[in-house]
């Protein structure tokens, strides 16, 4: 099953060594995740939060997902929600490098 998490920050702008961390994270999950980035108000400001979708075999897995990325530990993800995602199709492949994030 497809999953959408949509997170929102706490504010906290987090420390490189949390970047680091974070970006060995989303390298790591490669193998359940689609895609991933910040969201931004209309100002474009600091990020508001972020969007990941991923593939796993249930909500449980998904939030287990959300749950172990570094950001969450450390106070900087202020809520998590977790939707089973239908994809209907879409035309265009997005290869990214998070370390290049």
């Amino acid at each position: 099953m497809f999953f959408c998490i949509k997170t929102t920050m706490t504010g906290k702008k987090p420390t490189e060594e949390e970047q680091s961390a974070h970006r060995r994270f989303l390298s790591e999950s490669r193998d359940i995740l689609l895609a991933a980035g910040p969201t931004f108000d209309e100002n474009n400001s600091f990020p508001e939060g972020s969007i990941f979708l991923i593939e796993a075999h249930d909500f449980t897995e998904a939030h287990a997902f959300a749950e172990s990325d570094p950001y969450y530990g450390a106070g900087i993800r202020a809520k998590i929600d977790v939707s089973r995602w239908a994809p209907v199709g879409y035309g265009r492949s997005y290869p990214v490098n998070p370390t290049d994030l």
